[in-house]
């Protein structure tokens, strides 16, 4: 059957038959046109109304759902498509194609949802979860969870006791400290560490018998950084850690009493063993009654070791206390020692952050890398603790002895209450004039007071009463006793370079004066910082702990090595002796000894029949 539509007109469907006086549809992509007996067409959008309801229907709905799903985004495709489409028909750019991408792609950035997920680390490392359990385990230990008003702070209750020890009014606020102080002096400290780093103190000020504990600074390390922090002992625990330090000695002596003074030469040793043991056959005899050659004797005498300074007082008036990660528990550090700190000043060695690594290096380090980090911290702070002239003033010591007033330094000052504070103007003086020096310096010793090392010789035994000519010398040339700058000494007198001064000084601001203050930075121990503003005044460290080498570093030189055998005239080369050679000179030695044994034998038998 032929169709009744003109040329040029859409066909339906073998499947639909055209009737006449019937509308007749034909589908194209999106719309259907509606075709009148008469020749008009009309187009209406159909787009949710289907002649057929067949399977393209459920294909369609199947493809829109799954492109309305919505991605991680929070949108989907279906959207995205008609939001672009959208725009395209509203700037309607020349060429559509070459705007499609970029129109995709500032669509993206202006709805992009920002969920949770977006925010938070995909992996957790077992450290970061160690270190959150770590840190809420302080906070239930110092937070109380009930809104009382014991936890509030009064009016003036994060300054600091003035007793002198510590620094005046002493920043216990330590949000101010890490957030206000620091940034001004040009130090960064992560704001999500303050709650760690007050934690930390807290904990600090808990474990007994210490006081005035502030944080001393930061030293780097290749594996692990080291935070430290400082403290006092109180008199109590100053005088129990005495004690035990005398027990130890006591134990020591005591042990070492046991032992024999002199072994004497092999020979001495030999006879005795021969004396006590009965011979019985020849071999025995011959075996025992051997009297080998003296042994050669060293002339080498070891050095007088110094004396180490007690706790409280000199290199180890403070007790410093370290720790990895801000909320660990504190390791404190041992007490340092003279030869300790004499040989950190002969090495460079960078720290690894374990406190337990060997020290390999020349000259050999005494102790390990707990003890290379407390010989640093007492030389840092012996050259590094500044303040402001007359905010302290001395005072005599409580332990001054008569006989040393020549030698001895002294170490205890107090707070100035009469002190009003420098100017800024004076602080920021290139000369570094109205700066002084609030810390001891050590001597050449390994000291703050000179020890002679002759009192250690008297406290021992007496000498033996043959001695040789030239000992009797060095004995009586006496070593000349060090002095050291007493306290308060001007920091314009410490020199670096002929090119360099030992300090720098500028102001935290050069636009507001009133609230500025001076920052102190210092060449020798690159990190070392000390700020003043009027009354207030802090020093703290953060750096590798090194000191800077003008000229590089140079390693210790090797000793020399010893003289060898000195060949004289008399000295002729000879054969080996044979075996029978040897056997006879060994029964040359032999017979005189068994002889001298059976005339004391005789002796001794003579004797018990006249005491029978």
């Amino acid at each position: 059957m032929e169709s009744n539509q003109p040329a040029g007109s859409l066909s339906s469907p073998p499947s639909s038959p055209s009737i006449p006086g019937q509308t007749v549809s034909s589908r194209r992509t999106g719309e259907y046109e509606a075709i009148s007996e008469d020749g008009m067409r009309s187009s209406l959008s159909l787009i949710n109304h289907f002649v057929d309801q067949g399977p393209i229907q459920t294909d369609l709905e199947r493809g829109v759902a799954y492109l309305q799903q919505v991605g991680h985004c929070g949108t989907s495709v279906y959207e995205h498509l008609r939001t672009i489409i959208k725009k395209i028909l509203e700037t309607r750019p020349e060429n559509v194609i070459d705007f499609f991408e970029e129109y995709s792609r500032q669509i993206r950035a202006d709805n992009y949802y920002q969920r949770p997920e977006s925010f938070i680390e995909p992996w957790i490392s077992a450290r970061s979860i160690e270190y959150a359990k770590l840190q809420m385990s302080n906070f239930k230990l110092f937070v109380s969870t009930e809104p009382t008003g014991s936890n509030i702070p009064e009016e003036g209750a994060y300054k600091g006791s003035d007793d002198g020890e510590g620094p005046p009014d002493e920043i216990k606020n330590y949000e101010e400290l890490l957030h206000y102080i620091l940034p001004q002096v040009g130090l960064g400290f992560p704001k999500k560490s303050t709650l760690a780093f007050v934690f930390a103190m807290k904990k600090l000020e808990q474990i007994p018998g210490l006081e005035n504990c502030r944080f001393w600074g930061k030293i780097f390390g290749l594996k692990k950084d080291y935070f430290i922090a400082e403290a006092n002992l109180t008199d109590e625990e100053r005088e129990r850690r005495l004690l035990e330090i005398e027990n130890e000695n006591e134990q020591e002596s005591e042990e070492v009493e046991l032992l024999p003074t002199d072994l004497g030469p092999a020979q001495s040793a030999v006879t005795l063993k021969l004396l006590d043991e009965a011979i019985e056959d020849e071999h025995s005899e011959f075996h025992f009654a051997y009297v080998m050659p003296p042994l050669p004797v060293a002339k080498f005498k070891k050095p007088v070791e110094i004396k180490a300074e007690e706790p409280g007082t000199g290199a180890n008036k403070k007790t410093y206390f370290v720790c990895h990660e801000l909320g660990e528990n504190w390791i404190e550090l041992p007490d340092v020692t003279p030869t300790q700190i004499i040989v950190a000043r002969q090495i460079t060695c960078y720290f690894t952050g374990d406190l337990d690594t060997p020290m390999n290096t020349f000259p050999a380090f005494p102790g390990k890398e707990i003890n290379y980090l407390r010989a640093q911290i007492a030389r840092i702070s012996a050259s590094c603790h500044i303040s402001p002239q007359g905010l302290y003033m001395l005072v005599e010591d409580d332990d001054d002895d008569d006989d040393d007033e020549d030698t001895k330094v002294k170490t205890n000052y107090v707070l100035d209450e009469e002190f009003e504070g420098q100017s800024l103007l004076n602080l920021l003086e290139p000369n570094m004039e109205y700066w002084c020096h609030h810390s001891n310096e050590l001597l050449k010793q390994g000291r703050v007071n000179w020890w002679n090392p002759k009192s250690a010789v008297e406290g021992e035994e007496e000498a033996e009463e043959e001695e040789d000519e030239e000992e009797e010398e060095e004995e009586k040339v006496e070593e000349e006793p060090e002095v050291g700058k007493q306290l308060l000494t001007a920091v314009a007198e410490d020199v670096f370079d002929d090119l360099t001064p030992a300090w720098n000084v500028k102001s935290s601001s050069v636009v507001d004066e009133t609230k500025a203050m001076a920052i102190a930075t210092s060449n020798i121990w690159p990190g070392a910082y000390a700020f003043a503003r009027e009354r207030r005044s802090e020093n703290i460290y953060f750096g590798w702990g090194q000191k800077h080498l003008v000229r590089g570093f140079t390693p210790f030189q090797i000793p020399l090595y010893q003289s060898q055998f000195l060949w004289g005239d008399n000295l002729l080369e000879q054969d080996d002796p044979t075996p029978e050679q040897e056997e006879d000179y060994r029964q040359s030695l032999i017979k005189p000894v068994s002889e001298e044994m059976e005339e004391e034998e005789n002796e001794e038998e003579a004797e018990e029949e006249e005491s029978d």
